[in-house]
């Protein structure tokens, strides 16, 4: 693709035509994702816009068209408006000093295309549209990526979620700036790593992002390396592709997917999320919930019979998908009919009330009782106890008559 043709499938973008509209009375271009993507063929919800001047009232502007809300992002010189409407989202940021020096400050030469508002032509100072067309990654300036290391996620993302490769030299860039990587915000690194989560395969962006240093210099990889989670993240991968529910549940677990290598290390499940987790950005209580829903599956594969584990148990896909993940010996059909068990099972009221095992037994408030009752539930899971009266029974042989 040359210039020209590059330049006429821009002018045909329909939100290109609609910006064009909405920033008649300035100097604005379209750049970044915005252009790459069209230029891949790939749809195109995110927009970037370049201004010279005040983006803050162009934010203004738009958000009046268009109709949503804006909001800043970031800080000076990096700062950035926000638009978020109905169809689309638009970042808009003020060209600091020349168009040229804004252009040499980018990422990658595939995000340094301009497109000017409202028909081009299309500017290109970098090489970027000849390295699109290679389907190459290439940084702009090494020096890029230490004014902003967040970049160096930004490049994984893409080398992951685009027909884009790293080229040898930009890969030796991003190794040498991943070190810088701990002096991002925390809640900018969240963004990054969740879009890669959510995006790329999860075996792939681990091993992909180690060969990159990224998670050594995060502190999410333990020290050493140790045994390779890779199949475990394919399972997990395997789980979080399926429709319905079980994607649903799975997707709940795939921040955890960067703490694998710490739990085959022999790292406890909390110890080792909140070393893996916390250099990226997420809170204590979310660390604390998803290390409740991997503990529980872990308990599992120390059980010979996981209806035991499951029995006082509420029931959540994700446990389940994570023995599945864990359990390279535990089949899809088998997991799916523990999880109808459990699902059963948890709807069965106990034999008998706790009220009434209390009485029988005399037990006051405390840990016992909760052992008490909670061993009475696993019995009745193993059908080992079918009616009250068995319960009745077993509690006057194994409990009051030893009293």
């Amino acid at each position: 693709m040359d210039a020209l043709e590059a330049t006429c499938r821009l002018r045909r973008l329909m939100p290109v035509r609609t910006l064009a509209t909405c920033l008649s009375e300035r100097t604005a271009f379209v750049t970044g994702g915005t252009v790459r993507d069209a230029l891949l063929g790939l749809p195109v919800r995110e927009l970037d816009v370049a201004v010279l001047g005040d983006a803050e009232a162009c934010a203004r502007e738009l958000t009046q068209h268009l109709g949503g809300t804006f909001f800043p992002l970031g800080k000076n010189p990096l700062l950035t408006y926000r638009v978020v409407a109905a169809r689309f989202q638009v970042d808009v940021w003020s060209v600091p000093g020349s168009l040229a020096e804004d252009i040499l400050r980018r990422d990658f030469t595939v995000n340094a295309l301009l497109f000017p508002l409202p028909s081009g032509p299309l500017l290109d100072l970098t090489g970027g549209l000849e390295d699109l067309a290679a389907g190459k990654l290439e940084v702009v300036r090494r020096e890029n990526l230490f004014a902003d290391p967040l970049r160096v996620l930004r490049g994984l993302r893409l080398s992951l979620t685009r027909p884009l490769r790293v080229s040898q030299r930009s890969a030796q860039f991003l190794r040498e700036a991943s070190s810088e990587l701990p002096r991002v915000a925390r809640e900018r690194l969240r963004e990054e790593v969740g879009k890669i989560l959510a995006q790329a395969p999860l075996p792939t962006a681990w091993q992909r992002g180690l060969s990159l240093g990224i998670w050594q210099a995060l502190g999410v990889a333990p020290e050493g390396g140790g045994p390779h989670p890779g199949p475990i993240l394919q399972r997990l991968q395997q789980l979080r592709e399926k429709p319905g529910a079980w994607g649903q549940a799975t997707a709940k677990l795939v921040w955890a997917g960067l703490a694998v290598a710490r739990l085959l290390a022999g790292q406890p499940v909390h110890e080792a999320l909140l070393t893996a987790l916390t250099p990226v950005g997420l809170s204590h209580r979310e660390i604390a919930e998803l290390s409740r829903l991997v503990e529980r599956g872990e308990q599992l594969l120390a059980e010979p019979n996981p209806k035991k584990v499951l029995a006082c148990l509420s029931p959540h896909r994700a446990v389940c998908a994570w023995y599945f993940a864990r359990n390279p010996k535990a089949s899809w059909t088998e997991v799916r009919k523990l999880w109808q068990w459990w699902s059963g099972f948890s709807r069965k009221p106990p034999l008998l009330p706790s009220e009434e095992v209390v009485a029988l037994l005399g037990l006051g408030p405390g840990p016992r009782r909760a052992e008490v009752i909670a061993h009475l539930r696993q019995l009745q899971a193993l059908r080992k106890l079918r009616t009250p009266a068995t319960v009745r029974r077993y509690l006057q042989q194994n409990f009051i008559s030893q009293a």
